[in-house]
């Protein structure tokens, strides 16, 4: 019995690289060997007793691995080593003709790749199933050198240097290793920095709770790094990570980090000399208190950018007292002087990093204090708490929720989730207060709310389009524009919501543009959305309630693939439907598709909006582009500024056909139903 269960285990597990791949093996009259076969071929083998189905892997790159790291004065050597390379089949001694050993040989190490892939997926497979799954494939003549052994087919580094105390225990990567690494795995991160021979980095840190882990700490936090180039980001990587039962000390979590920092000016990889750039460092705002050693978000000098002073109202920290007495702005040597003693709760490390300034070096992110910060409070004013002018009656939710579900039918793919209704707001996530701050605020609320509330909304949705636009943040008076209503916004934010509600994160939007002036980058580029998706990650690769720290550390040493987000897309990618007509093209950072309503839209140079019809010439850089016109009829709101200054309009469907090249488009745009008519707004990463 228990050697039948087993089998129907492996059986599952094949039949997930089927799931996974597209392709198959199945059994031959030969019982220990495997040959290709059809996916028809394996279903009609499915109710056989014997399991003989698998996958065909698809080669994969092979990455170079770091081996050690020398240390030269302030420049990091790294060097490379054989210890470490991928999987290499060993010779083997067989009747069959050399060119068939060749091609069992890349099978095999194919399967190796594929099922290090899978145990990457699904962190929670035990390694015990994946030893029987590889006890059985070696079982054939095909596969019989694979490993059977999780340690040795995953290429696990058992040695950690994980250390503990009495408050948790923790692991060091480091900061050259862990950047190395990933500049060595990846061909496009090798490729840019060759070109620039710099290195961009930025860190962050969060915590998160480790309720739901099998884990007796409460907490974890770690220290990621990302690399920045020009149209190429590095998915986050982990440098340090802490488990306890709170949050770290901040001298014992960030001694050894800062120490690598101060040292480093350049790193030495492959005999080429990289000049390191630490371009920021952020987090939430009890991130960033834990950083700096400055007051919580809740204490009356909370502020990180200005010296206003807080007072409390209804239990809640009201910050509307800027508006009365201006407070002056912080500096680095203000606060490296302690000018405000009240502000700063110790003595943080960081101030002795020289390429840090203690202000501007630390943006506020705008992930927690605007999406799930202001956004969010602005909508539960709405609909559930229902205090000040801008609370709405039962009829006129109604209104707003139909308009919401109008809006998913032209929801375009690169939104990552739809927005569902209003009653699962609790299920709500910050992408989806993105869309509304970003897209979805005037269509959803014009003619529910008083026009005066509208027009205080509008000051709040314009300034936010213009701080996430790649186009206006290089235009310092846009910028300085977009601070001049944020400020207006938030002085007149106890006016419409009730007094005591200008909180810190509603406060900290007066302060969004500076960061954007330092950067030069969108709100986007320092916020914290990839580093929320990589704790996830981290927390699944715990398995077991004792020795996280080591746990997550060898899980990372498995790790072979380095995620990579290209930001522009060159040259042109052809999306066909198998192998019927063209249905989507890739280019730059627009997807256009035929498939769905919400991706068929786009503008050209002139501004001239058209949705896509087909396309002719489905080959080369520039194909022929057949598409109707739309005609705009006049702006959507006029207040604080008219629509049309940033790009919105009122549009109705043409009979207008038209063709032009590719070349001519310079955006995507989104579609959105509005009481009979549409409205058109340019979906912001794809403009240029």
């Amino acid at each position: 019995m228990a050697s039948s269960r087993k089998r129907v285990a492996v059986h599952r597990a094949l039949q997930t690289l089927v799931n996974e791949t597209g392709t198959s093996l199945s059994n031959t009259q030969d019982s220990n060997a495997i040959s290709f076969s059809s996916q028809s071929e394996i279903n009609q083998n499915l109710s056989q007793d014997v399991f003989s189905q698998n996958s065909t892997i698809p080669s994969s790159p092979t990455f170079e691995t770091v081996a050690g790291c020398s240390q030269d004065s302030s420049t990091y050597i790294v060097s490379d080593s054989d210890s470490d390379s991928d999987y290499s089949l060993p010779t083997t001694q067989d009747s069959m003709s050399s060119d068939d050993e060749i091609e069992f040989e890349s099978d095999t190490e194919r399967l190796v790749k594929e099922l290090r892939r899978l145990c990457e997926k699904y962190p929670k497979v035990p390694q015990s199933f994946l030893e029987e799954l590889c006890k059985f494939l070696s079982s054939t003549k095909v596969f019989r050198d694979l490993p059977v052994r999780a340690p040795t087919l995953l290429k696990t580094d058992l040695s950690t240097n994980v250390i503990k105390d009495s408050t948790g225990e923790s692991f060091n990567l480091g900061i050259v290793h862990a950047v190395s690494e990933h500049l060595l795995r990846s061909d496009l991160l090798w490729k840019k920095a060759m070109e620039t021979k710099s290195i961009p980095f930025s860190f962050k840190t969060d915590g998160v709770s480790l309720h739901k882990a099998p884990v007796f700490c409460k907490t974890a936090w770690p220290i990621v790094g990302q690399l920045h180039y020009d149209g190429v980001e590095s998915e986050p990587f982990v440098i340090k990570m802490y488990f306890g039962e709170s949050k770290p000390d901040h001298t014992e979590f960030f001694k050894d980090f800062v120490e690598e920092l101060k040292l480093i000016d350049t790193i030495k990889i492959k005999d080429v000399d990289f000049k390191f750039k630490l371009l920021f460092a952020t987090g939430d705002a009890p991130a960033r208190s834990l950083l700096k050693c400055t007051a919580g978000h809740t204490a009356t000098k909370a502020c990180e950018k200005c010296t206003v002073v807080g007072k409390s109202i209804n239990h809640r920290m009201d910050f509307a007292q800027a508006q009365v007495t201006e407070p002056i702005l912080r500096t680095h040597e203000s606060f490296l002087n302690r000018d405000d003693p009240a502000h700063h709760s110790g003595h943080s490390l960081f101030e002795q990093v020289e390429s840090m300034n203690m202000i501007t070096s630390f943006p506020l992110e705008p992930m927690h204090a605007l999406d799930e910060g202001v956004t969010k409070r602005l909508i539960k004013h709405m609909f559930v708490e229902k205090k000040g002018k801008a609370r709405l009656t039962q009829q006129k939710s109604v209104i707003v929720g139909k308009r919401l579900d109008a809006l998913k039918e032209f929801s375009p793919r690169d939104f990552e989730r739809k927005l569902v209704a209003l009653r699962h707001l609790r299920a709500w996530k910050a992408t989806m207060f993105r869309q509304v701050d970003t897209y979805f605020l005037p269509v959803l609320f014009k003619g529910v709310v008083d026009d005066e509330v509208f027009d205080h909304l509008m000051q709040f949705f314009s300034a936010v389009r213009i701080l996430r636009s790649p186009v206006m943040v290089t235009k310092p008076e846009a910028v300085e524009t977009a601070g001049s209503l944020l400020r207006s916004f938030v002085s007149n934010y106890n006016k419409f919501y009730g007094k005591g509600q200008t909180v810190f994160n509603v406060h900290c939007m007066q302060h969004l543009h500076e960061d954007v002036q330092n950067l030069k980058k969108t709100l986007d580029y320092f916020s914290t959305y990839s580093t929320e998706t990589k704790l996830g990650h981290l927390v699944r690769l715990i398995r077991t309630g004792h020795s996280a720290a080591a746990q997550v550390q060898r899980r990372l040493s498995e790790s072979r693939e380095v995620r990579v987000r290209q930001l522009d897309q060159d040259p042109v990618v052809y999306l066909r439907h198998k192998k019927g007509p063209l249905r989507a093209l890739r280019f730059r950072r627009i997807e256009l598709s035929l498939n769905t309503k919400g991706d068929s839209f786009y503008m050209d140079w002139e501004g001239q909006i058209f949705k896509l019809l087909s396309v002719r010439g489905d080959h080369g850089d520039d194909p022929i582009l057949v598409s109707n016109m739309l005609v705009k009829t006049g702006d959507f709101f006029h207040t604080p500024y008219p629509s049309s200054s940033l790009g919105i309009h009122k549009v109705e469907f043409s009979s207008v056909q038209t063709q032009h090249p590719l070349s001519k488009v310079a955006a995507k745009m989104i579609l959105m139903p509005f009481d009979g008519t549409f409205v058109a707004m340019p979906i912001l990463h794809t403009c240029v």
